[in-house]
């Protein structure tokens, strides 16, 4: 039996129900009830009691003996040798018996066995005399003497080993065993792919999450063994492989942070992830905190944006690059959406200070469409309607006027700060419906860039309103097949355009480094519209894009807005032009809301000459705009690198004079638009470059 350690007895063994239980160990409900009262008393003293117990059984066995065989003397000699077992038997547990754990010294631990063995020694000794004079009988004063004396000597240790009442313990809270959390295989298997060695080895792999058709994580390098993002997103194309998915379905991205020893690693697993589309119901998602609003959302389904204006900055316009049929254009119809349909308070703009806000567009909208066909949803509807290819140059023309009128207003200007200081000038831009930002979306650019006497106007009126409109309220927002230089007309024009917002859909493998977007679009799948990436002020050109959908023109049976509707809502809340717009455009031919200008209304290329010589005392400091400066200066080096590679393969791509002379595509398109300046190079008609020496 165990050492009772509730008590403090010289020696104890205790039945499992007499210990107290640890205050360490919880309480079970499968441990033993402690009994209480006298069995108690008993159980707690078992050791010293077991002589008295001993000596019972004799008299016991004596008795029977006696009134069995009357006047036989071997009868009491059969109960002495009982008393003297029971005696033996009381000393051997007496000496197997633990001490307790408290009992510390050797000296206090042989006392306590030396009163334990008194008290057997005894309780044997009164039982053998007992037993044997008087077993049961007429002799009982000797029996009550013998009980007596047995008494006496253990009542010291009774008293000193009562039972006292416990102390309640509370029950412990229960401790719950840690779960053991086991990687997902998912971690597991690019661990073991790619983790095992080089510069991905001891990667910490954290940060999974459930996406709609997929998952991503988070994959931080380990120092030791120099990795960056680059190890990781050189391995886009075998993840793709690992998880036996398209290229198109992986993507690398760095993490928010922007730490170059981190990337995010998107992955969607759904056979035809990119085809769910999120239907736009029509409402306006502009945020005048950050000037963007919703243009779709990205493949971890987190919101992409478009930014149509920086806040205490200026304006912003952007380009849609891609083949037919890749949703380009209903990208164009997203923006313009939105544009036309951003709106803040007249009296206290975004503070919604108010009592009823009255609510004026803060964007006008001109709209080209030089094929006259993209955009025929629309005519009549913006602000102003371009239809046709001389009529956007037209439109370019109204726009570069009426921004170079405002930027001679602004910066006379008398306005004054939220700390009462006076100012005059005024460098930067917000709209409001007072001062509305002027946005010109035209699709199918190349159209109007591709005939010499027409671009000879527009490239130039582009690149201004580019450079110069961002600070006055003026944007521009091109539609193209492709994003090539030769294509947009100017390498000004394309580094202006992808600024602030490139929405690249399926193109070829140049315009992932012309535009500078970290997704390659040429993997994007052919059959689903509107998938891109958006190199934006997200900076998110890692991640496919899918521009929010919309149709323009509900089909039979649907239900919901479609881009014909919002172009209704535009039509009906015209915009509200300051006094440095009209005054320049209603002398060029400006009649009002919903103005549609056409080719064959009679106005030519010459009349855009002769207009602006007319203008020349009301448009400050320009009536022309600047030609096109496409020589601009490039370092000897770079120069003599790209002709050097130029000749070692005499036909060549932009991509493969890069690899040969280890500069940026912007350097390369640089030292090849100066070699064809001065009649070193040429470019073939299937786009590709050759020596001419």
């Amino acid at each position: 039996m165990p050492v009772a350690a509730t008590m403090t007895p010289e020696i104890a063994t205790l039945p499992d129900w007499a210990v107290m239980p640890s205050t360490d160990a919880p309480v079970t409900a499968d441990a033993p009830k402690a009994p209480g009262g006298l069995r108690l008393v008993v159980a707690a003293n078992s050791v010293v009691l077991a002589p008295f117990k001993w000596m019972a059984a004799a008299d016991i066995t004596a008795a029977i003996a006696h009134y069995a065989t009357p006047g036989l003397g071997w009868a009491a000699l059969t109960a002495a040798g009982a008393s003297v077992m029971g005696g033996g038997w009381a000393m051997w547990r007496t000496r197997e018996a633990r001490l307790l754990e408290t009992t510390k010294t050797l000296r206090s631990r042989r006392a306590q066995q030396q009163n334990a063995k008194v008290a057997a020694v005894a309780g044997a000794a009164w039982m053998l005399v007992g037993s044997t004079w008087t077993p049961v009988g007429p002799h009982g004063l000797m029996q009550i003497a013998l009980l007596g004396g047995g008494l006496a000597v253990s009542a010291p240790h009774l008293y000193r080993n009562r039972r006292r009442e416990l102390p309640a313990v509370d029950e412990p809270p229960a401790i719950e065993a840690p779960i053991e959390q086991r990687e997902d295989k998912r971690l597991t298997r690019f661990r073991d792919q790619f983790c095992v060695n080089g510069n991905l080895q001891d990667a910490h792999l954290h940060g999974l999450q459930e996406l709609p058709g997929g998952f991503k994580f988070e994959v931080a390098l380990s120092v030791a063994r120099r990795g960056t993002f680059h190890d990781l997103k050189t391995i886009e194309g075998q993840i793709a492989g690992l998880y036996d998915v398209p290229f198109d379905h992986v993507s690398v991205e760095p993490p928010e942070s922007r730490s170059a020893r981190r990337g995010v690693v998107t992955v969607l697993t759904e056979t035809k992830a990119h085809a769910r589309e999120d239907r736009w119901d029509g409402a306006s998602t502009y945020d005048p905190e950050t000037g963007c609003f919703t243009l779709g959302r990205y493949a971890d389904s987190t919101p992409s944006r478009w930014q149509l204006h920086a806040p205490y900055n200026g304006a912003a316009g952007g380009l849609s690059v891609g083949v037919i049929g890749s949703g380009k254009t209903s990208t164009l119809h997203v923006v313009a959406c939105e544009a036309g349909q951003a709106k803040l308070c007249r009296t206290c703009l975004a503070d919604r200070s108010c009592p009823e806000c009255d609510h004026g567009r803060i964007c006008a909208l001109w709209m080209g469409d030089p094929q006259c066909q993209p955009f025929a949803v629309w005519r009549g509807h913006p602000d102003v309607t371009a239809w046709g290819p001389l009529s956007c140059v037209r439109l370019l023309w109204w726009a570069y006027t009426a921004m170079r009128q405002r930027a001679a207003y602004f910066g006379q200007m008398k306005w004054t700060d939220h700390l009462g200081r006076e100012n005059v000038g005024k460098g930067w831009f917000d709209p409001t419906p007072q001062h509305p930002m002027v946005a010109v979306v035209i699709d199918e650019w190349p159209m109007i860039t591709n005939d010499p006497a027409l671009a000879e106007f527009a490239v130039p009126l582009a690149l201004a309103i580019l450079q110069e409109g961002r600070k006055v309220g003026f944007s521009l927002t091109l539609g193209s097949q492709e994003g090539d230089v030769d294509v947009l007309g100017d390498r000004g024009v394309r580094e202006a355009l992808t600024a602030f917002n490139a929405c690249v859909h399926r193109s070829d493998r140049i315009a992932k480094r012309m535009l500078g977007t970290e997704g390659n679009p040429e993997d994007l799948p052919s059959d689903v519209p509107g998938l891109n990436y958006l190199k934006g002020i997200d900076q998110r050109s890692g991640i496919t894009q899918r521009t929010k959908s919309i149709r323009e023109y509900l089909k039979p049976g649907e239900t919901g807005v479609d881009v014909r509707e919002i172009a209704g809502r535009i039509a009906a809340d015209p915009i509200t032009y300051d006094e440095a717009i009209t005054s320049s455009i209603v002398p060029l031919g400006y009649t009002g809301q919903g103005q549609v200008l056409a080719d064959d209304d009679g106005w030519s290329l010459s009349d855009l000459t002769s207009t602006g010589e007319d203008q020349a005392q009301s448009v400050p400091e320009a009536t022309e705009p600047r030609p096109a400066a496409p020589r601009a200066t490039v370092p000897a080096e770079h120069l003599d690198a790209t002709r050097e590679a130029l000749i070692q393969r005499r036909t060549a791509e932009v991509p493969d004079l890069m690899a040969d002379s280890d500069l940026s595509a912007l350097d390369v398109s640089r030292a090849l638009d100066l070699l064809i300046a001065d009649g070193l190079a040429t470019q073939t008609p299937d786009g590709r470059y050759a020596t001419c020496s």
